[in-house]
C-alpha cells in the first residue's frame, strides 16, 4: 500500500520489542539508540533495508549502547538493530568445586534471559489468538502467500489485483455494450416513434407495434435490473477489497458515472428533438398516407400488416442486443428509435402501393382507431421520456454521492498520511535538553494523541528524580515503562592500563605476561615445545604412566637411600651473630627459622652546642643564608629568582578560569599546519563542515583540539564534541603519523589486540579424570597426574623388579622353630611360630605384624606356600591361614620311604591381594621339628 506513491511505515514501529529497535532514518542521520541489553557487542547486528552491515567498516560504537555509521545516510532507509544471543552452547560451562562468580552467574543467567526476550519478540511479528477466535498479524503485512485454491483460502495481492482488474475491464466491456445498445436503441426508439405517428392507415400494425414496444421496455427493464443486480455483485466484490481498492474503484466509479449521465443526458435530449422533428413529419407524412390509403385500403393494409411483422422481428432482434442497458431513459429512447425504423419501412412500402390508395375506402374507421392509438403510443412514449428523466435525475443523485464517498474517501487518505508521516521510527529524536532545572521534558505526542518513545541529547546537566545526568548523556523516555532512564555517555575509559590515547595493548597490560601464545594440543605424543596440554591430554598421560616410566626415570626425579643431600631445613650445628662496636646485640641460629637481633647502640657524649658555628647557603633559583651551631633552632630568609621554575596549573589560583579564553578557533584551519610548538594549546571546531577530511581531520566532525609539544614535533589529540571519541597523532621529523582511534568502554580490545587470538577463553580444570579437550588444566591438577604418576612410576619399578624373579623363592626358613605364642583357630589352640629367625624375604612381599595377625600381603599375585619336614615323620603337624581362614593343614607320607619326595608335606597354590593377612602354626600336641616355610612368588 502507498500513500502519494511512498510506502507507508510498517505499523511495527507500534510494537515494543525488548531485543531489538528500528528506525526510520532520514539522510543525514548516522546515530541510533541500542535500547536493550547485552552481553556481548558480537550479538549485536545493525541492518540498513535490511541488509546487515559489518561492524569498523559501516558502524562503530561511541559508547556502550549508539551505533554511529562510519558515514552519514544518503538516502532516507529502515536502520534495525537487534541481539541474537547464540545458543549453539552454554555461555557458561559449571565444574565441580569452581568459584561461583557474580559475573559468571549473570552471563548464564542473561544468556536463558536473553533468549527468551528474542523468542518474545519473534512472537510479536506472528500470528496471535484473538479473543473472538480469529488469528492476527497485529497489522502487519504478511508475504509470501501462495494463490488461493479453495474458497477460504487467504488470496495474496497479485491475485486480487488480477481479478479486480478483470472485473475493471468486465465492468468496463458492461458500460460499453450498454452504451452501444443505448445508442442503438435511441436510434430504433426514434424510428418507432416516427412510425407510430405516421400510421393513421395502419392502426393494426401500430397497435401491435405499441404494444411490443411496451414488451420490449418491460424487457430493457429486466435487463436493466439484470445489469444493476450484476452491479450489485461486482459492489460486493468491491467492497471485501482493501479501502485503498475501494478508494480506486469509488473515483473510477464516479468518472464513468459523470460519463453516462453526460452521455444519457445527451442521447436523451438528441431523442426529444428528433422525436419532435420526427413527430412534425409523421403529422404531415399521415396526412398524405391517409388519403393514399384510401384507393388502396385492403392491398396497403396487407401490406402494412407484413411490413409490421417484419418490424417486429427486427424489434426482436435488437431486443437480443440490448443485453447490459442500465438507464430507464436508455428503454424509452430503444422504443423510439425502432419505431422511426418501422416507419422508414412503411414510407417505402406506401410509395409502391400509392396507386391503390383508392381501394382503402372501406377501412377508413379503422385508420381512425389507428390515429388513436398513435396518439396513446405518442402519450406513453412521453411517459417513457419522464421515466428517463426520472433515471437521469437519480443518476444525478447517485453521482452527488460517489463525489461525497470519494471526498471522505480522500479526507482518510490524507489522515492516513498524516499519520504514517508520524512514524519516524520506534525511538523520536526530539533534540537537546536542559536537565538544569531538574524538570525533565515533555515526551513526544503524536497526531492521534497517543505519546511515543523519544530520547534527547543532554546539554546542561542536573540532577532529576535522584538521577544525575552529564553533558552529552542520552534521556530516553519509554512508552513502555512511561518512565524516563539514561544512557551513560560520559564515562568512557580515558586510558587502558595506564595508556592513553592510540593504545597498543600486550600481554603484560592484561597481566598476561607470563602466559605464551601457545596454541593447544589433546595429543599426547604431541612433541611440541610451542603448545600448551589440554587437560584430556594431561589424563592420557596419567593413564599411561604406570607401565611407560622406568626405573631410572625415577631415580632421576628421588633421591636414593644413599645419596647425598642437595637440601637442608635445619644446620648440624647452630650459631652466635654477635654485634660490636657502637653498636651491641647477639642472637642464636640454627638455620630453621627466621631470627631476629635485639640491637643496642652504645650513646655519644653529650653536646648541647657544636665547637664551632657553620653556616648553610642557598644558590641557584632560591638564595639566602643562615649561621647556627646546634644550641637552638635557626629561620632562614629565602629569596626565589624571578622565571626561574615552574608551577602546577591547578595550584595556582585564578588561572584556570582564563583558560577557555584562550581556546582558539580553527575555523577553515588545516591541521597539518600546527606542527610546531608555537602552536601548543586549545583549539575548538564548531562546524563539521569545516572538519573535512581535506583538512586533515581524523573524521567530518567538529569538536576540540589539543597540540602539546613532544620529542622532536608536536603531539595532537582531537576529540569528538558529542561522543567523546579520542583521536591522537604525532609530528616526528616533519612527518605525521596517521590518526589512531583510543579504546574506551565502547570500543574494547579484543583477543587479537593483546596478541592471544590463539588463547581459548576455555574454563579450568583440576581433575585429572576430565577427558575435555576444552578446559585449561590448572597447576592443582598437574601436579595431582604427578603425584599419581610418580607413584605409579614406584609401582612400576617394584612390579617390574618382582616380575623379573617370578617362580623364585620369595621367602624362606631354614626350620627355625621359636614358639612366639598361641592363637585359637576353629576352637583348636595352634602355637604360634615366629618363622623370622633365618627368613630370606629379597623383595620385600611380606611384613610380619604380629603374632595374631602374622604377616601382610604387600603385593598382589599368585603365590605357591609349602611346608615340610626336613627329617622323616608320619605327618606335619602345621595349620596356613588367609585372613584368619585355614587353607592349609596337616600333611602325610608314605611309611617306609627314605627320599625327600616323600618327607611329610603340605603345598598350597592361589592368589593373594596386596593386604591380605597369612600365618603359620604348628598344633601344641607336637612341635614342628626341623620343618622348612618356603614362599615363592609365580606371577602378578
Amino acid at each position: 500500500m502507498t500513500i502519494n506513491n511512498k510506502p507507508t511505515p510498517n505499523v511495527a514501529e507500534k510494537t515494543q520489542y525488548l531485543s531489538r529497535v528500528h528506525y526510520d532514518a532520514k539522510a543525514g542521520e548516522h546515530q541510533f539508540a541500542v535500547t536493550f541489553q547485552y552481553n556481548d557487542l558480537e550479538t549485536v547486528r545493525v541492518l540498513r533495508d535490511a541488509v546487515e552491515l559489518e561492524y569498523l567498516t559501516d558502524y562503530f560504537y561511541p559508547s556502550t549502547h549508539i551505533v554511529q555509521l562510519n558515514k552519514p545516510l544518503k538516502t532516507d532507509a529502515r536502520i534495525t538493530i537487534r541481539r541474537e544471543t547464540p545458543l549453539e552452547e552454554r555461555a557458561v560451562d559449571f565444574v565441580n568445586a569452581a568459584e561461583l562468580t557474580e559475573a559468571d552467574l549473570d552471563a548464564s543467567a542473561n544468556q536463558v534471559f536473553f533468549a527468551m526476550q528474542e523468542a518474545y519478540d519473534n512472537s510479536l511479528d506472528s500470528l496471535k489468538p484473538e479473543d473472538d477466535g480469529s488469528m492476527s498479524l497485529s497489522g502487519k503485512r504478511l508475504t509470501n502467500v501462495g494463490d488461493p485454491y479453495y474458497e477460504k483460502d487467504a488470496a495474496n495481492k497479485r491475485y486480487v489485483d488480477k481479478w479486480f482488474n478483470e472485473a475493471i475491464k468486465d465492468n468496463a466491456a458492461v458500460k460499453a455494450h450498454a452504451t452501444q445498445e443505448a445508442n442503438r436503441s435511441a436510434r430504433s426508439a426514434a424510428e418507432a416513434a416516427s412510425s407510430a405517428a405516421n400510421s393513421h392507415s395502419y392502426a393494426g400494425a401500430s397497435k401491435t407495434y405499441s404494444e411490443t414496444s411496451k414488451n420490449y421496455s418491460e424487457l430493457c427493464r429486466d435487463i436493466h435490473a439484470e445489469v444493476e443486480a450484476e452491479g450489485q455483485q461486482q459492489l460486493g466484490m468491491i467492497q471485501s477489497l482493501s479501502d485503498e481498492q475501494k478508494a480506486l474503484i469509488l473515483k473510477e466509479g464516479s468518472t464513468q458515472t459523470s460519463r453516462v449521465s453526460t452521455e444519457g443526458n445527451a442521447q436523451f435530449n438528441r431523442v426529444n428533438q428528433e422525436g419532435g422533428r420526427q413527430h412534425t413529419i409523421i403529422s404531415s407524412e399521415g396526412t398524405k398516407q391517409y388519403n393514399r390509403v384510401k384507393t388502396e385500403g385492403d392491398k396497403q393494409v396487407q401490406l402494412a400488416t407484413e411490413q409490421a411483422n417484419l418490424a417486429l422481428s427486427h424489434k426482436e432482434g435488437a431486443a437480443s442486443e440490448h443485453q447490459g442497458a442500465t438507464q430507464q431513459a436508455a428503454n424509452a429512447a430503444a422504443s423510439a428509435q425502432e419505431a422511426s425504423t418501422y416507419l422508414g419501412t412503411v414510407q417505402s412500402n406506401t410509395d409502391k402501393t400509392e396507386e391503390l390508395a383508392t381501394s382503402a375506402a372501406g377501412y377508413r374507421d379503422r385508420c381512425v382507431l389507428a390515429e388513436t392509438n398513435a396518439k396513446a403510443s405518442e402519450v406513453k412514449a412521453a411517459e417513457h421520456a419522464g421515466t428517463a428523466q426520472d433515471n437521469a435525475q437519480a443518476s444525478d443523485a447517485a453521482i452527488a454521492q460517489t463525489q461525497a464517498n470519494a471526498e471522505a474517501a480522500r479526507e482518510a487518505a490524507d489522515r492516513a498520511e498524516v499519520a504514517a508521516a508520524t512514524l519516524t521510527g520506534a525511538l523520536v529524536e526530539l533534540g537537546n535538553a536542559d536537565l538544569s532545572t531538574g524538570v525533565y521534558p515533555e515526551p513526544y505526542t503524536d497526531l492521534n494523541g497517543q505519546v511515543r518513545s523519544c530520547f534527547w541529547k543532554v546539554i546542561k546537566g542536573g540532577t532529576v528524580s535522584g538521577i544525575e545526568y552529564g553533558v552529552g548523556d542520552t534521556l530516553v523516555y519509554s512508552e513502555t515503562l512511561e518512565d524516563y532512564y539514561k544512557i551513560d555517555n560520559t564515562e568512557s575509559v580515558t586510558s587502558v592500563n595506564g595508556h592513553k590515547g592510540a593504545v597498543t595493548l600486550t600481554k603484560s597490560d592484561v597481566g598476561l605476561s607470563n602466559v605464551p601464545n601457545y596454541a593447544f594440543t589433546a595429543e599426547v605424543n604431541d612433541a611440541s615445545t610451542v603448545k600448551f596440554a589440554a587437560a584430556g591430554a594431561v589424563k592420557q598421560a596419567y593413564d599411561l604412566a604406570a607401565s611407560k616410566i622406568t626405573k631410572a626415570q625415577g631415580d632421576s626425579y628421588y633421591l636414593g637411600k644413599t645419596a647425598n643431600a642437595v637440601s637442608a631445613s635445619k644446620w648440624a650445628t647452630s650459631r652466635t651473630l654477635t654485634l660490636t662496636g657502637d653498636a651491641a646485640g647477639s642472637v642464636s641460629m640454627d638455620g630453621s627459622a627466621n631470627v631476629s637481633l635485639a640491637v643496642t647502640v652504645n650513646n655519644a657524649a653529650t653536646g648541647d652546642k657544636w665547637t664551632t658555628a657553620r653556616t648553610l647557603t642557598l644558590t641557584g633559583d632560591v638564595t639566602g643564608s643562615v649561621s647556627m651551631d646546634g644550641s637552638k633552632n635557626v629561620s632562614m630568609t629565602a629569596t626565589v629568582a624571578n622565571d626561574s621554575h615552574t608551577h602546577v596549573l591547578d595550584n595556582i589560583s585564578d588561572i584556570l578560569k582564563h583558560v577557555p579564553a584562550k581556546v582558539k578557533d580553527l575555523n577553515a584551519t588545516d591541521l597539518n599546519t600546527l606542527n610546531s610548538t608555537v602552536h601548543a594549546g586549545f583549539y575548538r571546531q564548531t562546524a563539521n563542515a569545516s572538519a573535512s577530511l581535506a583538512r586533515n581531520y581524523p573524521v567530518a566532525s567538529a569538536g576540540s583540539l589539543l597540540v602539546m609539544s613532544s620529542a622532536g614535533g608536536v603531539v595532537q589529540m582531537y576529540i569528538i564534541y558529542n561522543t567523546g571519541a579520542v583521536y591522537t597523532r604525532g609530528l616526528y621529523n616533519n612527518a605525521w603519523s596517521s590518526w589512531r582511534y583510543s579504546y574506551d568502554s565502547g570500543n574494547k580490545p579484543t583477543k587479537a589486540d593483546v596478541g592471544l587470538s590463539a588463547v581459548n577463553n576455555w574454563g579450568a580444570t583440576s581433575s585429572v579424570s576430565d577427558s575435555s579437550t576444552s578446559k585449561y588444566a590448572t597447576a592443582a591438577g598437574v601436579k595431582t597426574a604427578y603425584d599419581k604418576a610418580v607413584a605409579a612410576l614406584n609401582a612400576a619399578n617394584n612390579a617390574a623388579s618382582v616380575a623379573g624373579h617370578a617362580g623364585e623363592t620369595a621367602m624362606s626358613s631354614d626350620g627355625s622353630n621359636v614358639p612366639a605364642g598361641s592363637v585359637n583357630v576353629g576352637h583348636v589352640s595352634w602355637r604360634v611360630r615366629k618363622w623370622t629367625a633365618a627368613m630370606f624375604d629379597p623383595f620385600s612381599l611380606l611384613t610380619y605384624e604380629s603374632v595374631s595377625a602374622g604377616y601382610v600381603v604387600n603385593r598382589t599375585g599368585y603365590y605357591a606356600i609349602e611346608v615340610f619336614e626336613a627329617v622323616l615323620g608320619t605327618s606335619v603337624y602345621v595349620r596356613f591361614t588367609v585372613n584368619g581362614t585355614e587353607v592349609l593343614k596337616r600333611g602325610s607320607k608314605a611309611q617306609g620311604s627314605n627320599n625327600a619326595t616323600l618327607h611329610p608335606r603340605l603345598a598350597w597354590v592361589g592368589k593373594l591381594n596386596q593386604g591380605d593377612k597369612i600365618n603359620f602354626m604348628s598344633q601344641s600336641s607336637g612341635l614342628v621339628e626341623g620343618a622348612t616355610l618356603s614362599v615363592r612368588y609365580i606371577k602378578p
